[in-house]
């Protein structure tokens, strides 16, 4: 992606916002089911693209915008906060919650799978362990399983694996917003609030004392811009974090597996941790990082739902909707009734999250948040990135060996699943126990 291409993306990606938020503005019943414009905006985009109407052409390195400006969102997300034990509490039970979900998906896929391929005998062999790849994991995970299976000779799991992800993430979007909507009518959305308890305005211009900063100066606009200042903050603690993984890398390659939204959390822990230290932290503007957070976070959310696939669903129709539908409503299940159970701190937040990251993917599972928490104000989005820090070792690696195992026996694959759930429950229940006496 060229630097020109980049500003060509970007200006498209702002002119459906803004036309998302002119539609949401004007519909006033988008603003009461809490639609962020950016999810507006990337349907108008995909409906106006060439997988539909064909008016315009949505150009393939919006594809590529959502794995870069997420380390950013992580990173702004974690800079600028102090650990203690109340936020270490909420990113472990977050970890455990995906744990189980990652288990329960890779278990339940695979025995569903193997019951349905005996009923359409022509579906490609042990493609019910894509489940949690695709779900779970996402396109990329996706990928990696599925051009294994190819090596294999499964030709099909590739596609297969695609196909499984776009239906995630489409029911990440659509059945997350049901839950967003529910959850604001029974209460759950504390961050929908402001410090006097009102309802956070849904639309139009806001009342002049309502209208806050979105940033603070820290140093002198004569020797730098305070936007570009915590910015560069940003890039040296991303930096800081790859050149740590790059060397620990050198000693064990699993540490290449750490994703690039993790290494800028590390990154700006470190750099933070180090401000204190030499009592500079006083630069540091926890606001403007958000407001760079969030400034990100609608363009992942536009380019993520423009570019969603539609051309997969056509052979295996029946078995991929019973299948695709037995997979979210485990998730749903696991995400409601374990997830509430599990995480005191920022529950339903954390629901949302678990749910849309575990059926789309981390920049879903943060639209979804954003509905219910514009400010990022709840630990929720920090947790994600913890979490999938302390998963990697697994998450990381079984996309590469699930195949391998499934062609020699599709029932150790389930014992793998079984396993990691067995272990979950058992960490949560000591969790529970020790924590919420």
């Amino acid at each position: 992606m060229t630097v020109a291409s980049f500003m060509d993306d970007i200006i498209l990606l702002m002119i459906f916002l803004v036309i998302g938020f002119s539609i949401r503005e004007i519909v006033k019943p988008l603003q009461k089911l809490y639609i962020p414009s950016s999810i507006i905006g990337g349907l108008i985009a995909l409906i106006l693209g060439q997988q539909v109407l064909g008016i315009i052409e949505i150009p393939e390195t919006f594809n590529q915008l959502s794995g870069t400006f997420i380390t950013i969102v992580m990173t702004a997300l974690v800079f600028g906060i102090s650990i203690n034990k109340k936020r270490i509490n909420a990113y472990l039970d977050f970890t455990l919650l995906m744990l189980i979900t990652y288990g329960i998906q890779l278990l339940f896929g695979t025995v569903i799978g193997e019951a349905l391929g005996k009923i359409w005998t022509n579906l490609p062999p042990a493609w019910g362990t894509l489940g949690v790849f695709a779900f779970f994991g996402g396109h990329g995970n996706s990928a990696v399983a599925g051009a294994l299976y190819q090596e294999l000779g499964v030709q099909d799991n590739l596609s297969m694996g695609m196909i499984l992800a776009t239906i995630g993430l489409i029911s990440a979007i659509a059945v997350g917003m049901i839950i967003v909507n529910w959850g604001i009518r029974k209460g759950y959305a504390n961050y929908l609030v402001d410090d006097e308890g009102q309802e956070i305005l849904l639309g139009g211009v806001l009342s002049e004392d309502k209208q806050i900063s979105i940033g603070n100066e820290k140093a002198s606009s004569s020797a730098i811009n305070s936007l570009a200042l915590q910015f560069a903050l940003l890039c040296v603690a991303i930096f800081i974090g790859d050149k740590i993984i790059d060397l620990l890398s050198m000693i064990n390659e699993m540490f290449n597996k750490i994703p690039n939204m993790a290494r800028g959390m590390i990154g700006a822990a470190i750099l933070y941790n180090l401000m204190k230290a030499f009592k500079v932290d006083g630069y540091a503007d926890k606001k403007t990082c958000s407001t760079i957070s969030g400034f990100c976070l609608e363009l992942i959310i536009t380019s993520a739902i423009a570019t969603l696939r539609l051309d997969f669903f056509s052979t295996y129709i029946v078995p991929i909707a019973i299948f695709s539908m037995a997979n979210i409503i485990l998730t749903l299940i696991i995400s409601l009734f374990i997830g509430k159970k599990l995480c005191r701190i920022d529950w339903f937040e954390k629901v949302l999250l678990n749910f849309g990251q575990s059926t789309g993917n981390a920049s879903t599972g943060l639209a979804l948040v954003r509905s219910v928490d514009p400010d990022f104000k709840s630990t929720a989005a920090e947790s994600t990135g913890v979490g999938s820090a302390v998963l990697v070792p697994l998450t990381g690696t079984l996309p590469a060996i699930v195949p391998i195992i499934a062609m020699q026996s599709i029932t150790y694959v389930a014992g793998i699943g079984a396993a990691i759930t067995l272990v979950a429950i058992i960490l949560i229940v000591l969790f529970i126990r020790n924590n919420y006496r």
